[in-house]
């Protein structure tokens, strides 16, 4: 499957699962495919084919992303560089989880969470713990029997009990001896990675008009986290007030990364502008605010950057 169908697909999936959905790789350098939402869930989905070819770098930026629009972040591969991926399982690339196409559909068409997840040295399960030692002092097991049959130490069955993921093979005999289900699905919707509060304006990237303005954001004391292969150069503002911001001298291509960025804005729920050189016959595009970079210059905080969208949010094209 190419990449344009790719994304045709998992667009596909999620509108059937109730969400609006974005596509924001349309003739844009982006770092993601698609946003979409349904509800409190907000997700940003990237395809690729071999999960290998994921640097540090593009992890980062979904993470980065992910978090301060709050949202959760998939990517959907089709194989590494030896194999390719397996159903039901989900794999990680710098703590960023990866599912293939099947898995990806069984979980929002069916609800049917992956079963188990890729680590160092083979596949592991969410394990009940709180059940197994439940069953363990009811039943009067001890420790050792539980070792044995699952073939692994006293001290890994008391780490089961405490929560410790535990490999499909061992999972799998306790299962069967104790006759219940312990394993529960792997939960990927949940991760906001939260770890990442803060990421400071980095203003040695980007061309000079970029970095101008970038450090004009940050004079005034709004927080500034720069984006790189995106639409959008930047997320600023605050957690609870983020806005989506473009920065372009006009040109022939501003229209369509307009377009792209109003989508994201629609769907993440979150405000949008663009900082370009000069302001000549309107000041907003697709309902997105312009914002000539004299004007920004001429501005001594960040709430008179508010008080412009809120006016040229409402203008029309």
């Amino acid at each position: 499957m190419n990449e344009g169908s790719s994304v045709a697909t998992v667009m596909t999936i999620l509108e059937k699962a109730g969400f609006y959905v974005a596509h924001t790789h349309e003739g844009c350098r982006a770092i993601f495919d698609i946003i979409a939402r349904r509800d409190d869930l907000l997700i940003i989905v990237r395809n690729v084919k071999n999960i290998d070819s994921l640097t540090r770098p593009m992890c980062n930026d979904l993470k980065i992303i992910a978090h301060h629009l709050r949202a959760s972040v998939f990517v959907i591969g089709d194989r590494t560089s030896s194999s390719p991926l397996e159903t039901g399982i989900v794999y990680t690339r710098y703590e960023v989880p990866i599912v293939n196409m099947e898995t990806f559909a069984d979980l929002f068409l069916d609800n049917i969470k992956p079963f188990s997840h890729s680590a160092h040295g083979g596949f592991y399960v969410t394990f009940d713990g709180e059940l197994l030692r439940s069953l363990r002092k009811d039943q009067k097991i001890p420790l050792s029997t539980l070792a044995e049959k699952a073939g692994v130490s006293k001290r890994a069955i008391q780490m089961y009990e405490e929560g410790m993921d535990v490999s499909i093979d061992a999972a799998f005999r306790l299962e069967e001896f104790l006759g219940v289900s312990l394993v529960k699905g792997t939960d990927v919707l949940s991760q906001i990675f939260d770890d990442l509060c803060y990421h400071f304006a980095d203003t040695t990237r980007g061309d000079s008009f970029e970095q101008d303005v970038l450090r004009t954001l940050d004079r005034m004391g709004t927080h500034v986290i720069p984006i790189y292969r995106c639409p959008f150069n930047a997320l600023t503002g605050n957690t609870e007030s983020i806005i989506i911001t473009g920065i372009t001298q006009l040109n022939s291509k501003i229209r369509r990364r307009i377009e792209v960025v109003a989508r994201i804005s629609r769907i993440s729920e979150k405000r949008s502008m663009f900082v370009v050189d000069q302001i000549k016959s309107r000041n907003s595009m697709e309902g997105t605010p312009l914002l000539a970079r004299k004007e920004l210059e001429g501005m001594n905080d960040p709430s008179d950057i508010d008080r412009i969208i809120e006016e040229r949010s409402k203008a029309q094209d």
